[in-house]
């Protein structure tokens, strides 16, 4: 029952937050933080299984992110990868949900722009992934491509060292082709946003601070 209603309360709000996005205002705000105290059912945690508390984070982090809350979407993300830290087991039996929480980790460091952290558990979540005993299929291998790479992109986009990243462009658009019948057309739309961005960057880069700015703002 209760893994029931924290699986349901985190479907919701995934939900929510696909459909409105952040909050934009104080009664939006509150709206969400009543319906959050609301469907979320009482326990005790000393009870509640791995399957249990990965939904309770997972409820959490979406509750965060709605809330634009990003360093309690860094402190549930931690969570939830700490969980298969702690149950290295379950990474074989759920790679898929190994694999999304080590990515809203680093969206919420990329939020907050702590690259040491960024880099750091970019650098360990790769290790993992790249090890044989890694679980494999289609789909991990996909996402795991997705995620490792979008995210050694926004390690440049952090502190703005645009020039450094443009030498990832190319292994990465070799590699597309190879996932080609596996990636979406959004995500393959998003390398190539990033790729231009990281072009974009590092020329405006080149110029004085004050027309850097001017262009940035103009530009988007």
């Amino acid at each position: 029952m209760i893994t029931s209603k924290l699986s349901n309360l985190s479907l919701q709000l995934y939900s929510i937050f696909l459909r409105t996005g952040y909050v934009r205002s104080e009664e939006e705000s509150k709206w969400i933080s009543d319906y959050f105290e609301d469907k979320l059912p009482k326990y005790d945690f000393q009870k509640l299984g791995f399957r249990e508390k990965l939904w309770l984070y997972k409820a959490h982090l979406w509750y965060s992110f709605l809330m634009q809350d990003f360093l309690k979407c860094y402190k549930y993300a931690l969570k939830w990868v700490n969980l298969f830290k702690d149950h290295p087991n379950m990474i074989q039996l759920n790679p898929v949900f190994f694999l999304k929480g080590n990515n809203y980790l680093l969206e919420a460091l990329f939020f907050l722009k702590n690259r040491t952290k960024f880099e750091a558990f970019l650098n360990t979540f790769e290790t993992i992934v790249t090890k044989k005993s890694f679980p494999k299929d289609e789909n991990v291998e996909s996402l795991a491509f997705l995620y490792i790479n979008l995210n050694k992109i926004n390690s440049h986009f952090i502190d703005g060292s645009f020039k450094d990243g443009l030498s990832l462009i190319p292994k990465i658009e070799s590699n597309l082709i190879q996932y080609k019948n596996r990636i979406d057309e959004h995500h393959e739309m998003t390398f190539y946003y990033k790729f231009a961005s990281l072009h974009f960057g590092s020329e405006i880069t080149k110029r004085p601070s004050h027309i850097w700015i001017k262009s940035f703002q103009i530009k988007h």
